[in-house]
């Protein structure tokens, strides 16, 4: 895609045998509605990002059930953006109040050069997150379940876990808001630092 694309309709998008989508430097995808990236058959398929993906104009989920990888933009501005089968992102993601970034399957690597910044919500539940790169994100942090493994050094406003929910990783991880395990369970060699309420239940 060059230029820019854009799609305004709640359908399916099917990719087969890996193939791929690719995002081309200074182009912005554009999602204003529910779609669903869906790896149909074959081997694994990827998006890649090059320039901005942008998901706007819509409350509703935007699932890619195929490798989302990339060192462009990622901006949520509403809805939900759901990634299911992992891939790398080396970019900016930018999740606004009241989007979310659903991580939900596969390993994601956040490299060191990506950085998560924004108000909005970021959610695991499945799968492995690496996180490598900076996390200037004020908004909820939801680890219901996989694996969040901080590698490098985080400050955290809050944290609400889950039973199945892992915060590992060898980095040093701040919070200082309210950190509620509910569960979560703590590995890894880097340190686990609670300045505000820690609730553990």
């Amino acid at each position: 895609v060059a230029g820019g694309a854009g799609g305004d309709a709640s359908q399916r998008i099917l990719l087969a045998e890996a193939s791929r989508i690719v995002n081309e430097t200074g182009s912005v995808f554009e999602i204003r509605n529910n779609h669903r990236f869906n790896n149909w058959f074959g081997a694994e398929s990827t998006f890649e990002n090059h320039g901005t993906l942008r998901k706007t104009d819509s409350a509703g989920e935007t699932s890619f059930d195929v490798r989302y990888t990339g060192e462009g933009a990622t901006e949520l501005v509403s809805g939900t953006l759901r990634l299911i089968r992992g891939g790398s992102i080396a970019g900016p993601v930018q999740v606004d109040d009241g989007a979310q970034l659903w991580l939900n399957g596969g390993t994601m690597e956040l490299t060191d050069t990506s950085g998560v910044s924004g108000d909005g919500s970021v959610r695991v539940d499945s799968g492995t997150v690496n996180v490598r790169g900076t996390w200037t994100h004020t908004g909820e942090l939801l680890l219901q379940g996989g694996i969040f493994s901080v590698l490098s050094d985080v400050v955290l406003p809050g944290i609400t876990g889950g039973p199945s929910g892992t915060l590992g990783g060898s980095g040093q991880v701040t919070v200082t808001g309210p950190f509620i395990m509910n569960g979560l369970q703590l590995t890894g060699s880097g340190e686990k630092i609670s300045g505000g309420l820690l609730t553990i239940t």
